[in-house]
């Protein structure tokens, strides 16, 4: 069988599971000045040949807008999640396929619980949302918008008094930031984060805040020590070696 010759846009786990199945000419990438991404060519969007079709494998919140800005542009654009209905096996391990594939069996009882939900707004996204995952159809994220800032701060949440907010595997502090700025009543903020180099990132960032309080740790269900290895996004826990690091719950 011959395999079929595309463009990937955007560099992750999906344009590496969608390797297994297709030969990538080259990973478009405006944001690198290398020549090569692990192996494969990356060119700009300008030098993309017509005629050969380009996959979109931006997955996180601006997948549907990447995929608009690419329809814009003329010639083939397919997303990623066609390749995941289609070779399912192939992306399985990655976010996109473990979604789809573990919706295949759970669509049925997740789309019973819409009437958990207080308005018909809520309903409507959810159902989206799972539509997406079961048919991977970009199309079901055409009505999301990206708020970056606005994210996790809905009117709800922002009309209430909070005594304590935790910022659990805070990275560098961003949104214990956002917590300061947000909340202005004297809420304490926790700040949890196992990475001693993250701590020196959020220490220098928050140093003109009072109400925080650094935590070496990260978030579990009962005290204990675990071992982590890596740093920033890619830290993950391992079962040997690593570094010694508490673990502690939300009491």
């Amino acid at each position: 069988m011959t395999r079929k010759s595309v463009y990937a846009f955007g560099y992750n786990e999906h344009t590496r599971a969608l390797a297994r199945c297709c030969d990538i000419l080259a990973v478009v990438d405006e944001f690198s000045v290398a020549e090569s991404i692990d192996g494969i060519s990356r060119i700009n969007l300008a030098q993309i040949e017509p005629g050969i079709p380009v996959v979109n494998c931006v997955y996180n919140s601006r997948a549907y807008q990447a995929q608009t800005r690419l329809q814009g542009l003329g010639g083939r654009v397919e997303f990623v999640g066609e390749y995941v209905r289609q070779y399912p096996e192939d992306f399985r391990g990655t976010m996109l396929g473990e979604a789809y594939i573990a919706m295949q069996e759970d669509y049925s009882l997740l789309m019973g619980w819409q009437d958990k939900f207080a308005d018909d707004a809520s309903v409507k996204e959810y159902k989206a949302i799972l539509d997406f995952r079961h048919s991977m159809d970009i199309l079901h994220l055409a009505n999301f918008e990206v708020k970056i800032h606005e994210q996790y701060y809905e009117p709800f949440v922002l009309a209430k008094n909070y005594h304590c907010l935790i910022d659990g595997g805070a990275f560098d502090g961003h949104d214990s930031l956002r917590f300061s700025e947000l909340f202005t009543n004297g809420s304490k903020i926790s700040v949890v984060e196992p990475s001693a180099k993250n701590r020196e990132l959020i220490a220098d960032k928050l140093a003109h805040i009072d109400n925080c309080h650094i935590i070496s740790a990260c978030l579990g269900d009962k005290k204990a020590t675990v071992y982590f290895e890596g740093e920033g996004t890619a830290a993950k826990m391992v079962n040997e070696g690593g570094v010694a690091t508490a673990m502690v719950p939300i009491d």
